[in-house]
């Protein structure tokens, strides 16, 4: 697929807006949906080091893809190696994957996948007896991946959950310092970017929690009120 798909839609408005320069005004301003490194980073050092062929992309969003399996394998890895082999499968069948695979734009949702379970392999490994300096380095990590993420995708808020989760269920975590910071930073995160994108009040992107922007937006992901159900309830029970 990647050897004969080339460029489409959205793709040739980035190349035109980030090839020549990655605009760093954007990083603040967020007239790139804060999509800074799904974007501006992506499409500006991509058509510096693979110009105008679109097979190094896919090859790249490939590699991008298989270092997301391999971070499942390793989260499940502890419950069993088969377990860690069927999480990374997983992950590597499923139909959203290989649709955001067939259009390169969609780097902004493969990019966000990867960082999301980056942060989630980094927070659930084993962090016994860390020293202050390891502590502290630890943080950053996590700070480093939450920052990468959000610039990627505004869908990265959902890891905060984890941290919360474990700060209740744990009692490791709870007295750890590095959970209750990247809660709070992560918050702060969010907070910072829901206030910056809530000017964009289009369509099924609307920052706008009533029954109306719900209905567009589950008519625009799922086209059948059949499946949408599914999926919240799917989500509701885990």
């Amino acid at each position: 697929y990647a050897y004969g798909a080339w460029f489409w839609q959205d793709d040739f408005g980035f190349i035109a807006h980030y090839a020549n320069s990655i605009q760093w005004n954007q990083l603040f301003d967020f007239t790139n949906f804060g999509r800074f490194l799904s974007r501006n980073g992506y499409w500006h050092w991509g058509i510096k080091y693979f110009s105008y062929n679109a097979q190094f992309f896919y090859i790249f969003n490939f590699f991008i893809i298989l270092c997301s399996c391999l971070l499942l394998y390793k989260i499940f890895e502890k419950y069993g190696r088969l377990n860690g082999f069927i999480a990374g499968l997983f992950y590597f069948l499923l139909p959203a994957t290989v649709d955001s695979y067939a259009w390169l734009s969609n780097s902004q949702h493969i990019l966000g996948h990867f960082f999301v379970l980056l942060f989630v392999y980094l927070f659930t490994k084993d962090g016994a007896g860390k020293s202050r300096l390891n502590e502290l380095s630890y943080a950053l990590q996590l700070v480093l991946v939450l920052i990468l993420g959000f610039t990627s995708n505004i869908f990265m808020s959902m890891v905060v959950s984890l941290p919360v989760w474990m700060v209740l269920t744990n009692k490791e975590h709870r007295r750890s310092k590095t959970a209750y910071f990247t809660v709070g930073f992560g918050t702060l995160l969010f907070a910072l970017f829901f206030f910056k994108l809530s000017g964009n009040q289009t369509g099924a992107y609307s920052t706008s929690y009533t029954i109306e922007t719900l209905a567009k937006n589950l008519d625009f992901y799922f086209s059948s009120g059949f499946f949408a159900t599914i999926w919240i309830v799917s989500i509701v029970f885990g």
